[in-house]
């Protein structure tokens, strides 16, 4: 079984337990099982899903690099990185960073991922695509100036589940907030902003 074959493996069963933990009948069940200690989920969720990431350090990796841009490019390239980590520190700070994580839920008994008594609204980053993060961290692997196969394998992975989890979460946000989220999808890309804001603050 060769090294790439056994990465790619594991990163599919990243994907499978991140995905099925994440799923609504999944912590429907979980919480009607915990109860009120089901407001410790989301943290307990963050905390299962970089654990379980610790082992790609140790997993066999294919070697090899798959290309290198010329050397007067990588400067472009890193400022492009550059960028993408500021455009992701900027998308944080319109998140509720403590609900994002479970601190909030725990700390409160909310029994919810999200504030979904509030109406919802698109600040900041959010009003020129509906997944920012998913936008920044893509464009900074994608501008690594030199692509070994295991980063070029991580990065094909990260961009595609990002691609089918945008799916499923904006399902759960269109039960959540209906036609206010429906209108938004309408006039906000998904992920490259094509020139034109979405909704108005």
């Amino acid at each position: 079984m060769s090294n790439g074959f056994i990465y790619a493996l594991y990163l599919l069963a990243y994907a499978i337990i991140h995905s099925v933990l994440s799923a609504d009948p999944v912590k429907q069940r979980v919480a009607a099982l915990l109860g009120s200690a089901y407001a410790g989920y989301r943290l307990a969720y963050v905390v299962v899903s970089i654990a379980l990431l610790v082992p790609l350090l140790w997993v066999p990796k294919p070697e090899g690099i798959l290309y290198a841009v010329p050397a007067a490019l990588a400067p472009v390239l890193r400022t492009i990185q550059l960028a993408a980590i500021a455009g992701f520190v900027w998308t944080l700070r319109h998140f509720d960073n403590g609900q994002f994580l479970g601190f909030t839920q725990l700390k409160t008994g909310l029994q919810s991922d999200r504030d979904e008594e509030g109406a919802f609204s698109a600040t900041g980053p959010f009003r020129w695509c509906r997944h920012p993060l998913y936008l920044f961290s893509s464009l900074f692997l994608l501008a690594n100036p030199v692509a070994t196969y295991a980063h070029s394998i991580f990065t094909f992975w990260v961009i595609f589940y990002f691609y089918l989890g945008s799916f499923l979460e904006e399902r759960h946000l269109l039960q959540t907030f209906g036609d206010a989220y429906a209108r938004y999808q309408g006039v906000t890309p998904r992920f490259i902003p094509w020139g034109r804001s979405g909704m108005s603050n």
